[in-house]
């Protein structure tokens, strides 16, 4: 597969998460140009138990324990198997 139809599918991923992503309340995804995303927490509690929801589902996401980026998780867009789960 091409670096062009990999970029195309990485960015039509990206739009899709996002889309979906942005219906649930209590969380936003920053814009992105790039092959991840930011998912902003309002409740920082709801982060920290979303990496541990989803880590259980062998599903691995990045979470910063950083002042200021606590309430942030960022999750690398993957194939559209991955990213449905």
């Amino acid at each position: 597969e091409n670096k062009e139809n990999q970029n195309k599918k990485i960015i039509e991923e990206r739009e899709r998460i996002t889309k979906e992503l942005n219906n649930y309340s209590g969380i936003s995804v920053l814009p992105s140009d790039a092959n991840f995303i930011f998912i902003k927490f309002e409740d920082k509690s709801k982060a920290l138990k979303f990496v541990w929801d989803l880590k259980e589902l062998k599903i691995l996401v990045r979470h910063f324990s950083k002042p200021g980026l606590y309430n942030y998780i960022r999750v690398t867009i993957g194939t559209e198997d991955d990213n449905t789960k």
